[in-house]
């Protein structure tokens, strides 16, 4: 059974990109678009599982985001779950998460290769 699944607030991009912007990691605007995402999903079971590891999520976070390159290349994933999840592509938008996931899980080993993204 899929849960019903609605595009994030687009402001929570905006904020993301503003701090970005700015010069910032954006680590506050990456909280609040996977913090949208998961209440979008309208899965107790997700939000749990999110709750639960939401301590190494943010060290994970506040480690990544902090890598040369990645605060962009982080925000220019979102877009594309978000664009998966507007246009309700469920399969595209589970793939880009997995991406997007694999791509923090290899800067927090120390093993992400920014020309491997392009």
């Amino acid at each position: 059974m899929q849960a019903s699944v609605g595009p994030p607030a687009p402001p929570v991009m905006d904020d993301m990109a503003a701090e970005v912007e700015q010069g910032g990691h954006g680590v506050e605007g990456d909280r609040l678009f996977h913090a949208a995402v998961t209440a979008a999903a309208h899965s107790s079971l997700l939000a749990e599982f999110m709750r639960s590891i939401a301590q190494q999520i943010a060290e994970s976070r506040t480690e990544s985001l902090r890598q040369p390159g990645r605060p962009t290349r982080s925000l220019a994933q979102h877009h594309a779950i978000l664009d998966a999840i507007a246009d309700r592509q469920p399969r595209q938008a589970a793939a880009a998460m997995r991406r997007h996931v694999r791509t923090v899980a290899k800067v927090r080993l120390l093993d992400w290769d920014p020309e491997e993204e392009r």
